[in-house]
């Protein structure tokens, strides 16, 4: 053909093929066997793609013939790029490579597979290219669309069931139809096995024969900038509210109901696509007009737009923006600032289309966001505006067509790399550290001058490490880390204020513990057990602590293993605490259905007589096959119902404890940078903690009731008569709510109810009331009041 396809003619098809695409990786998503519905809903994609491209290949040539040729070429390549999902699915992911689908898969059906796959690229260059026509190439093409046509005969019609048999029953009927037309025309038939024919000399040669090529136009006839760009034009309607200016959901509904509506139709552009694709912002222009009757009788005009495409939301896990800015001019030259955005983020169900359609949008007074606050409601894109929306994407002051194509193309593969960034499921690249890059830059805490770093032995050989910054004279507060993790939890720079800059904030003496199952101490991958803790770690702590300060008592603030542990050294008769904060657990544990499970069928104990010592949350791009081949299957473990968890060492964290935190409640950093916070733990304390599980309450290491002592009424508990407070995650799945409900109940029956409060923390899950990005506002000052009323030793 010796000539490029016009832009629309591959944006009809490429528009098709990406959306088909995009379904067939999407749709599976909400359905239980994602593997076998990528398996299907891909051959669908091609399958739908290949039955143009077979038919316009079968039908008798027009004249001329050049614009069928290119629609033909197109379907057909696309129809491959759509297939190639299909094929790695098949082979690499269902079979395990070559070998597997060699060994499982019907030797005939196997290389038929491989057949197709190699020889039908071979043909699409072969169509572009478009050499000179002669009966080898005229029998190559025919034999190798027959392959295509029999391939998705037999796969959609006869091997897969389900709903796929009415497509290539569609194509079977639609192919035959195009077949039947061209013998009931054989005289025009020049193209389903063509031969060459001379042409009169002089004569320019071209698909149609003998007449010369239409012209070829190119994409503007103005003087052609240094840079081509890309613009395409988007409409959006909805409801704002002038009364509700917070709340988008509350603002959208009150619009409905005082019937405000909101609409705009707006040209977005960019005049230099590399330096788009290469910005962080991905940043273009926006003008065109909006209709916001509450604010003007006559239509807005938007000017001084700005628009970010998939720009990072570092307030949220895995989640993107698309970012609107502009301003709206009135005919009688009064002025207002809107600000929106959209945010991608996969959550449960099929979400994409509801992401990327919908707008939540703020309208202020003046010239920026800095004036009052106006208006604020949610605008959608209709599925009629979207395929016209489709329509509008071309190239600007694009060189030539091909450069044209190009920038488009560039645009294509940003947007849709982005989407299948957020929306890719197990599929997705998983967030490794690399060990071999650079340190990540950190923020400066906001604490008063160095700390003082102290070794303390427990009296068996353990050196603990206490921490102490001094921010004031009250306290002295001892705070104590859980199971997996070290003192960085109270002191990490990830979110923008953590445990201990509030401590030292309101003037408290804070000791961080680094204990024995400290992942900075060599001891968390030796073999101990919960009771070493709390008769050896914890006595030694609070008397260096009581010693260093001449405090006769110290408060403390513990958390999960380290809250279990100190529950079991008081009801042993520990000493010198006058309060205590404590987050998520105290005496008594009931666990959701897999952590149960796993307690019941005692796996920490099964891993042990293994030989396994440890088991760890860290993970980094360095890791060997079992470890890798562990992410894998990790994947499948059912844990997060909200963002998807692409993290090997949150999925790790998972499997070890039971689902921690609330993603949700994570900003980007913490979770990208799990890495820093989690790491090994010692088997044997598994081994105890999955013991106290099945007990539902707290146990020595032989399972005997050496701590509540249940069967003489339990005395011990007179030990707790302090003031206590607890903080239990509502939606905590690693320790369920009730279990301090339960400690609670039987501390206020044995000593003073005044001792005592529990506070339920709504939306939170376990460890996120520690360093979620919000626990400085959520859940610190609940910690803290109860600290300020026994600040004083």
């Amino acid at each position: 053909m010796h000539a490029f396809p016009t832009f629309a003619q591959f944006a009809n098809v490429f528009m098709l093929f990406g959306v088909a695409l995009m379904l067939a990786l999407l749709v599976p998503e909400t359905e239980q066997n994602l593997l076998k519905g990528r398996i299907a809903y891909t051959i669908w994609a091609s399958l739908l793609l290949a039955t143009p491209a077979l038919c316009l290949y079968v039908l008798p040539n027009p004249t001329p013939q050049r614009q069928r040729q290119r629609y033909a070429n197109l379907f057909y390549t696309f129809a491959y790029l759509a297939y190639l999902p299909h094929f790695y699915y098949t082979a690499f992911v269902f079979f395990g490579g070559f070998e597997g689908m060699w060994q499982k898969f019907s030797h005939p059906i196997a290389i038929s597979n491989l057949v197709l796959t190699v020889w039908w690229p071979i043909d699409i260059v072969l169509a572009w290219s478009d050499p000179k026509q002669a009966r080898w190439l005229a029998i190559e093409r025919f034999f190798a669309r027959l392959l295509v046509f029999m391939s998705f005969f037999l796969s959609a019609v006869i091997f897969m069931p389900g709903p796929v048999k009415l497509l290539g029953a569609l194509m079977t009927v639609f192919v035959g139809s195009c077949l039947l037309i061209r013998v009931l025309q054989p005289r025009r038939d020049t193209a389903f096995i063509p031969r060459a024919t001379p042409a009169p000399a002089g004569t320019a040669l071209s698909g149609a024969g003998s007449q010369p090529p239409p012209k070829e136009t190119t994409m503007t006839d103005t003087t052609i900038a240094d840079t081509t760009g890309v613009q395409f034009t988007e409409t959006m309607r909805g409801f704002f509210s002038t009364r509700e200016t917070q709340d988008f959901d509350a603002a959208e509904a009150a619009g409905r109901q005082d019937n405000q509506p909101f609409a705009f139709t707006v040209t977005i552009t960019t005049t230099d696509i590399d330096k788009f694709i290469g910005s962080k912002l991905h940043e273009a222009k926006i003008t065109g007009t909006a209709t916001a009757p509450a604010l003007s009788p006559e239509p807005l005009r938007v000017t001084d737009g700005d628009f970010n495409l998939f720009v990072n939301d570092s307030a949220q896990v895995n989640a993107k923006q698309m970012r609107y800015q502009m301003r709206l001019m009135a005919v009688d030259g009064k002025a207002y600032f809107l600000t929106g955005f959209k945010t991608i983020r996969n959550d449960p169900g099929f979400d994409v289309w509801g992401d990327t359609t919908t707008l939540r949008i703020k309208v202020y007074e003046g010239n920026d966001a800095s004036g009052a606050p106006l208006a604020a409601g949610i605008l959608k894109i209709a599925a009629a505006d979207f395929m016209h929306q489709l329509t509008t994407m071309k190239a600007v002051n694009a060189r030539n067509m091909v450069d044209g194509l190009h920038a488009v193309a560039q645009f294509g593969k940003l947007f849709a790399g982005a989407l299948y960034e957020t929306y890719g499921g197990v599929l997705l690249k998983p967030n490794i550290f690399n060990p071999d890059a650079g340190p990540r830059e950190k923020r400066k805490l906001d604490l008063p001058g160095p700390p003082e770093v102290y070794h303390v032995d427990a009296g068996d050989g353990v050196m603990m490490v206490l921490t102490r910054y001094r921010g004031g004279k009250k306290g002295p507060v001892m705070c104590v880390h859980g199971l997996g993790v070290n003192s960085a939890i109270f002191s990490t720079d990830l979110i923008d204020r953590n445990l201990l800059e509030e401590l030292v904030a309101n003037k408290y003496d804070v000791w961080l513990l680094d204990y024995r199952s400290s992942i900075n101490l060599p001891y968390a991958a030796q073999r101990y057990t919960a009771d070493e803790i709390a008769t050896k770690d914890f006595p030694a702590a609070v008397a260096f602590v009581r010693q260093q300060t001449g405090a006769p008592t110290i408060q403390c603030l513990v958390h999960c293993f380290g809250a279990t542990t100190f529950f079991m050294a008081m009801l042993a008769g520990l000493q010198g605490v006058r309060s205590a904060a404590v987050s998520q657990i105290a005496t008594h544990m009931k666990v959701p259905f897999t952590t149960k499970l796993k307690a019941v069928f005692h796996a920490a104990d099964f891993m042990d007589k293994l030989g396994v010592k440890t088991m760890t949350a860290y993970v980094d791009t360095h890791e060997q096959f079992l470890g890798r081949l562990a992410d894998q299957a990790l994947k499948l473990y059912p844990v997060h119902d909200g963002p998807r968890d692409i993290s090997p060492v949150s999925r790790r964290i998972s499997f070890l404890y039971g689902q921690l935190y609330e993603i949700n409640q994570l900003n980007e950093a913490t979770y990208d940078n799990l890495h820093e916070l989690f790491g090994v733990a010692g088997i044997a304390s598994l081994e105890h903690l999955g013991l106290m599980i099945r007990k539902g309450h707290l146990v020595d290491f032989q399972g005997n009731d050496a701590y509540l002592q249940e069967a003489q009424g339990m005395p011990t508990l007179r030990r707790l008569a302090i003031p206590i407070a607890i903080a239990h995650g509502e939606l905590n799945k690693c320790w369920e709510p009730i279990s301090t409900e339960i400690t609670i109940d039987l501390l206020k029956k044995a000593n003073n109810p005044a001792l005592y409060e529990r506070k339920v923390i709504p939306g939170y899950g376990h460890i996120d009331c520690i360093f979620g990005k919000n626990a400085a506002r959520d859940v610190y000052p609940f910690f803290i009041q109860h600290l300020d009323k026994t600040a004083e030793a």
